[in-house]
Order: C-alpha cells, then structure tokens, then sequence
C-alpha cells in the first residue's frame, strides 16, 4: 500500500524507478534509492501510518514459500522473510516463513485508513488521466486563454501533440495533453487547468481531423465526482463495449446512468430493451479509464485512478459495483463474483481501507469475495452500503444477525491465557461479570468483543482502590498457607468473615491456587507464583497493558492455512526498506525487515525505533570481497591491510528474557 492509495507490485516499481534513481550493488543484487510513503505498522502503538521507504531491492532467490491464509490472501516470500505473531503474554514478535506452521495466526492490519483530498486535489488527479489520452480536446474559458497563449507559443513544438499551435489559440480549444504538459513547465496547478475547461471532446489527432464529436461536461464538485465514480461502478458490473452501455433490469440503475450523463456531463442518454435486458446508452462517452472493451469479465481490475482517491469517492465506486453484481447471502454476507482475479484481489484490498477484512475463494472458474461478520458487514453498511433499495433493505433485515468472522474476528488468545492474566491481576472469574466467563476460558481463540469486554472489566477493577485490599488479603491467605493448615486455624489467625473466607477459598482452589487435603489447604505452586506477582505486580500490569494495545490496535490476525516451498520461476524477488519501523504491507499482510539484514546490504540509515521488536535469531556471513568494497576509501587512507575471511554477524535479540543465551 502506497501512501497515495496506490497497490502496485513492488516489481513494477523497481521498474518504474530503475533508470532514476541512485543504484546500491552487493553480492545479493541491487537496490535503488527512492522516497516513497509506504503504509506500515508503527510498532509503539500497533496503528497502521504513512512513513518513507528509502529502497527498494531486486535479489536473487532461488527458493520461496508461499503461504496462504484461511481468509484466501496469499503471498510468497524468501524463507528467511518474518511474519508478525502474537506470543503468551500479548506482545508482537516475529517469525521466518520458514518456521510458520500451519494454523497458527499472522498478523494483518484490518485497517488501512486513508487521508482524504481536497476538491483541488481530486480535480488534479482527474485531470492527469485525462492527459493520457491524445484524443480527448479541451475548449477552454477566455479568461484562462489570455494566460494560457503565450506559455504554449513559447513552448518547444516537438513536445506538443498539435502542429497548428495558432489554430489552437484562435478556437479556444487544446489537446488536453498539451495543457498538462505547459501547465506544468509553467508551474500552474492541475486544478486551475480543470477549472478552465467548459467542455472536451473526443477528437483524432490526425491532420484535419473533424472537431464533431459531443461536447462532454466534467465533473465539478464532490456531489458530481461521487455520482461519477458511483455510475463507473455500475460499468465496472454490468458495462460493455468500448460505446460503454450499461446492461441491466433495475430501472433506478439504469436513471441513476441515464441522468449522470444527460444531467452531470450534458451527453444524450437512451434506455432500449434488450434481448435480455435493458441497455442504458450514452451517445458521446466513447472510452473510460482503463475499462476494457473486451474480455471485460476477466480483465476488469480496479483502475489506479480510484486507487488514489478519497475513501468518500472510492465508496461510491464500490457501492455501484455491489449494485450491479454484488449481492445479500442467506447467510448474512455481502458478496460479489467477478471472473477477473485481479479484480478480486485489489477490490479485497480496497475494502480495507473502510476496516472491512474480506474472505476471498476461488470457485471453479469465479472467484468470490465475501464481506462477513459483524464488524465487516455494518462498516458495509455504514461506511459503502447498497442504494439499490431492494439490496439495501435485505441487508438492513439481515445486519442483526451477522456474528463475529472467524476468519479475521478472532485474536490468537487462547482462554487459558485469559484465565492466567485474570488470576494474575488477583481477580476472581465472578468479579468480571461477564456471562459464562468461566465457559470462555476453555476457549482456544477468542473474539475481539469478549476480549475487549475482558479487557475493559480488568481495568476498571485494577483501578478501584478496594482492589488493592482485596490483593492483600488474598495475599495474606495464601502467605498463611505456606504450610498446610486447617480452616478453623485460618479463620482464626487470619480474621476474615466466615462467608468471604469460604468464597476465597473456594475460588483459589477451583482456579489452582489452592489445594485441600482432606482437612488440610495448602498453597500450590502455581498459587505461590502468583503470590510473588502480586506483591511486585508487574507481569500483570504488562500482560494487561499489552492485550489493551492490541485490542486497540490497527491490527487482526488470519490463520496460515497452507504452505508450500517452490522454485522461483523468476530468479528474482523485491523488497523493500523501512527503516524506522522495518515492515510494510504485502498482499493486506504484514511483513518485517530486520536491521541487521539491511545493515548488511548497506541500507540502514536509521536505527529502529525504541522498543522495536526482533526475537529471532540471525546469522549471516558477509565474504572479505563486499567488505572491501565498502571500505574500499578507508582501506587505502590509512593503507590497512586486511588478513580476515570475512565477517558473521550473529543477530540476537536484546531482551531481557534472552539474556542466558
């Protein structure tokens, strides 16, 4: 995920920046030295933010492993690449692809949130596309042509499109191309170009070409950009042709594409019935960005243009594409069926820019991408939603009765962590007052709505000062058990009321604190664990601290449903450099780069951010040849001579944990 929206490949940037940019060689292979805002995760505070990119690596790589997740994404990567677990006591950590089993969960953020542009900054984005096209003729405001003439007279004629620079000026009208091109050497805003234009026309650059064609009006405010990008919603459903109609049975879609253009844009539009349905036409519009005009079903992607938009326009383009060819289960699930993969993938990956984590399947010849659970479907509804009012009223009747995903809606928290953390923070599974408490704790994974319920109830009663003398009498309890007494000889030295000393002990003794010997209690092992953490209370401060930052994080976890080593077919793979938080977001999962690996390759330019995560072990042999050419200056300053094989650097993680290594 670009920082502007954008999802390329990281190949296809490499490519884009190649023959730009500053080149790094080293025995792996090459790197370029760009900047770019990437969207990553800020490992402090676990919330998904734009921060640079500094490189991007072309390597050479004979083995990969593709992993593929319960929710249907999927990515490949070296085996040595880490992904980004949860561990026991709530905190991140990464681990190799190599070492990733099956079923265990990784990270993926389930929000890719988005800046939104002003009007200035939609105009300008609309307007560099239509610059793509030498066909398309801009008729211009006279106030504009004044400024406009001199600047295009002045520029150098081989750069332009038109030949008859003068026949230009004299009727007002210019290649839409040629605009962009002096507008830009002359330092004008995109925007203020857009403004100028009262209408284009699609026109041949040939010689002597006809000028006949429709005059088509352009989108002007957010109302008229939002109508837009819904009406190409609808032809990315059901389009087609490069005269692109619209086919369906829906006589408020087939308005809502009849008005756009008749009303919007000022071009004649006609509703027919078809053979099988009713075709809406607009008699102008004759191309559209990157729609194609044939073998639409299997090549429709999501066009870069909507990419880079606001969440606000990108919803309206989603909403009509649902209401064409999406669709409300019988199981309370949004979905949609597109024979086109990479439409599929990018329409997967736009969604979670609105926190919607979709399940992508493959289905014989189609491929499904299913909007469920509760949180995803009312972000549907709330955030994109149908306007078609028979869609939109089954997915009112049915939002009610979505239940958590399984797919993204469950933390890799397992109700005995719970029941630990609990006990930790000295607090009995009654005082939590949540229904069946006891039942979840036998839970392998556990939703975000219970954790988060668990998470709220632990600390208000952490906070209240009536805890704190209930640490200290259980403590006191389970201090007086450390030899083995009888009931009557606790309640006598200890002095508690006959009913709150029964309940206490009960309570420890269910949960292991406690053991009862025919008329004897004595304290377990795991009980005077716990007593030790209570006097100091720092484990469970932490542990607690870390399940809240998690919960409130950007982040949710997928299942690894299958793994695979292959061959790489293409010699190389692409990487990328971070390097504050050294990770990115490939294919919507999250993937680290660790300092040490960039150090190596002579890339780290800054040092990781406090308390950054790294608990594997590395190890990795840099030959004497690199390390002469690296230092190849310093080497002959101070004429050293080096007599090593070489260096191997053994990355270790510094925690405290770690330290008897």
């Amino acid at each position: 995920f670009l920082a502007d929206g954008k999802m390329p490949k990281i190949k296809d940037l490499f490519e884009k920046f190649e023959n730009c940019s500053k080149k790094l060689i080293d025995e792996d292979g090459l790197a370029l030295e760009i900047k770019a805002n990437f969207f990553v995760l800020g490992e402090q505070d676990g919330k998904i933010k734009p921060l640079p990119v500094t490189h991007i690596w072309k390597l050479k790589k004979g083995e990969l492993v593709e992993t593929r997740f319960s929710n249907g994404f999927a990515i490949e990567t070296t085996p040595e690449h880490p992904f980004l677990l949860l561990n026991e006591n709530f905190s991140l950590y990464y681990k190799q692809a190599k070492d990733l089993q099956v079923n265990e969960f990784v990270a993926m953020p389930k929000i890719v949130p988005q800046t939104n542009l002003e009007i200035g900054q939609i105009k300008a984005l609309v307007f560099e596309k239509l610059a793509e096209n030498k066909g398309l003729l801009a008729f211009i405001e006279d106030m504009f042509l004044e400024e406009f003439s001199p600047m295009i007279k002045s520029f150098d004629k081989n750069g332009l499109v038109a030949k008859q620079i003068r026949d230009c000026v004299v009727h007002k009208r210019f290649r839409v191309q040629d605009l962009a091109s002096v507008a830009k050497k002359n330092g004008i805003e995109p925007a203020k170009v857009y403004d100028s234009i009262k209408f284009v026309k699609y026109s041949s650059d040939k010689q002597r070409a006809s000028h006949r064609g429709a005059s088509i009006k352009l989108p002007k405010t957010r109302e008229d950009f939002k109508e837009f990008f819904y009406v190409l919603g609808l032809i990315w459903g059901d389009g087609c042709g490069s005269d692109i109609t619209l086919s369906n049975n829906d006589d408020f879609l087939l308005e809502k594409y009849r008005q756009f253009f008749e009303k919007t844009i000022g071009v004649k539009s006609t509703i027919k019935q078809g053979r099988t349905s009713k075709i809406a036409y607009n008699y102008g519009w004759v191309t559209l960005f990157d729609f194609p005009t044939r073998k639409k079903s299997h090549l429709i992607k999501v066009p870069e243009l909507i990419q880079k938009m606001p969440n606000e326009v990108v919803a309206e383009f989603i909403s009509g594409y649902f209401d064409t060819d999406g669709y409300v289960s019988q199981k309370s699930q949004v979905e949609v069926t597109t024979v086109s993969k990479k439409m599929a993938e990018e329409l997967s990956l736009l969604l979670m820019r609105f926190g919607i984590v979709p399940y992508m399947k493959k289905n014989k010849q189609a491929f499904r991408v299913t909007i469920s659970g509760a949180a995803n479907i009312k972000n549907f509804a709330g955030k994109i939603g149908f306007k078609l009012a028979r869609k939109k009223q089954l997915l009112e009747k049915n939002i009610n009765l979505a239940q958590t995903s399984r797919m993204t809606g469950i933390l890799p928290v397992s109700g005995e962590q719970l029941k630990y953390l609990r006990i930790q923070n000295c607090v009995n599974a009654m005082e939590i007052k949540i229904p069946f408490q006891k039942k979840y704790e036998q839970y392998s994974g556990l939703s975000t709505q219970y954790l988060s319920n668990f998470a709220s109830a632990i600390k208000t009663i952490r906070d209240t000062s009536k805890h704190m003398e209930k640490i200290k009498g259980r403590s006191m309890i389970l201090g007086f058990l450390a030899e083995n007494r009888t009931y009557t000889e606790m309640h006598l030295k200890i002095g508690m009321e006959h009913r709150v000393l029964i309940n206490e002990l009960l309570w420890m003794t269910a949960d292991g604190l406690v053991f009862k010997d025919g008329n004897y209690y004595g304290i377990t092992s795991f009980g005077q664990k716990m007593l030790e953490q209570w006097n100091t209370g720092q484990n469970a401060g932490e542990n607690t601290k870390n399940l809240e930052t998690i919960l409130e994080s950007d982040l949710c976890f997928v299942k690894v449903s299958e793994k695979e080593a292959k061959k790489n077919e293409e010699e190389f793979v692409y990487d990328l450099t971070q390097p504050k938080s050294h990770n990115f977001i490939a294919n919507g999962i999250i993937v680290h780069n660790t300092k040490l690996l960039d150090s190596i390759r002579g890339t780290a330019i800054a040092e990781k951010a406090a308390g950054g995560i790294t608990q594997h072990i590395g190890a990795t042999e840099v030959p004497i040849r690199v390390i002469e050419k690296i230092s190849g200056p310093l080497l002959q300053k101070y004429r050293f001579e080096l007599k090593i094989s070489g260096l191997l650097f053994i990355d270790t993680p510094g925690h405290e944990a770690f330290s008897n290594l």
